[in-house]
């Protein structure tokens, strides 16, 4: 008897704690990594990710992350644009539009505008730091009118 209730005890809190394991985010259907080098020595990671819509609407959900490194590879930002669309076969819109940041060594992160009109988010701010000269930052995420995702 005691063999069967301590079978049950832990069977009851394995299926428990397996609800955690599944609640862990947005699970990711693609991710692109590119690197590219500016004219001004800076270096551009972007990492362009969508993800799986969980729902039977025709939505989707994307990010672009920038992670700018000036000169020696010191890390300026990191700067995210999240984006979440609605589309219908013939049209597409931008439901919900928003960003995360993070500044490093002393860069500060400013003039942000997000416009997220139509079926396009666009973000565009600067990065500046004393005796520097400053970085534009600009990124957008489009969808289409069947859900298909770009960005730059």
């Amino acid at each position: 008897m005691k063999k069967l209730i301590s079978f049950f005890t832990v069977f009851g809190l394995i299926f428990s704690m397996s609800g955690f394991c599944f609640a862990s985010g947005p699970v990711i259907e693609s991710q692109t990594v590119s690197v590219e080098t500016l004219e001004d020595g800076t270096t551009v990671e972007t990492i362009f990710t969508i993800y799986k819509s969980v729902s039977r609407l025709r939505d989707k959900s994307a990010s672009v992350e920038k992670n700018y490194f000036g000169a020696g590879s010191e890390k300026a930002a990191s700067v995210t644009l999240y984006a979440t669309f609605s589309y219908d076969g013939s049209d597409a819109w931008c439901v919900s539009a928003y960003s995360d940041v993070s500044e490093y060594n002393n860069w500060r992160y400013g003039s942000e505008n997000i416009d997220d009109t139509d079926n396009r988010a666009k973000l565009s701010a600067r990065l500046t730091k004393s005796g520097e000269s400053s970085k534009s930052v600009s990124m957008y995420i489009k969808c289409s009118s069947n859900g298909e995702i770009t960005s730059n």
